[in-house]
């Protein structure tokens, strides 16, 4: 009886984190809209508003099985703080699946902001456009605590691990050049690191192509 009454309070509790965790995944959930107004006829434009976090990737997904058929290009719009490294890993595995079929390409528009993790998804464009005046972050990757959403402390030497992977995973392949990543490496060590469109421009980043 009494190992039954332990296993029900562990029980309880499992539920319990785990509608934390669903509350905390849902506050962050982004939006998605879905229009052909102001494309050419044969793109559609996805606007993602919001952060990389559950269910970003199932909303592109579900979003694409529709459109997908029907154009031959998307249009990605980007307006997000940034977000879950994992969430994000799969919504660039889901994008270079997409360009294989299709062409893709992504977009910030004036003022708008792509922080963080934001920027690997932005990076998947086969054409990447953006506002001067938009605005970027580049930082160290964080561990955070899913229900307190406070950050997981880590060495300095595990961050730096963690940052030189980071990079090296999502920006040369894209053709930032690696003065550049050097540069920005240092700028954010242990601190956040904005830049406006402009100045990506201007400092030959060749992560935003064509300005707006």
């Amino acid at each position: 009886m009494v190992n039954r009454l332990l296993w029900i309070g562990m029980l309880g509790a499992v539920v319990a984190l785990f509608i934390a965790f669903e509350d905390t995944l849902l506050q962050r959930a982004g939006t998605l809209k879905v229009t052909t107004e102001g494309v050419p006829a044969d793109a559609v434009l996805f606007e993602w508003r919001g952060e990389v976090a559950p269910p970003m990737r199932n909303v592109i997904r579900k979003a694409f099985n529709e459109w997908g058929p029907k154009r031959s290009r998307i249009i990605l719009s980007l307006h997000s703080p940034g977000g879950l490294l994992g969430e994000g890993d799969r919504v660039v595995r889901l994008l270079r699946q997409i360009a294989k079929t299709h062409q893709l390409d992504t977009v910030v528009e004036n003022r708008r902001t792509c922080a963080s993790m934001c920027v690997p998804i932005y990076l998947q464009g086969e054409n990447r456009m953006a506002a001067g005046s938009s605005r970027w972050l580049f930082h160290e990757p964080r561990a955070f605590d899913f229900v307190t959403d406070e950050v997981i402390p880590s060495s300095r030497g595990e961050t730096e691990a963690m940052t030189q992977r980071f990079l090296q995973r999502y920006f040369p392949g894209a053709g930032v050049p690696e003065p550049w990543l050097a540069m920005t490496r240092e700028k954010m060590r242990g601190r956040d690191y904005w830049r406006s469109g402009d100045q990506l421009i201007s400092e030959n980043a060749n992560i935003i192509q064509r300005r707006l």
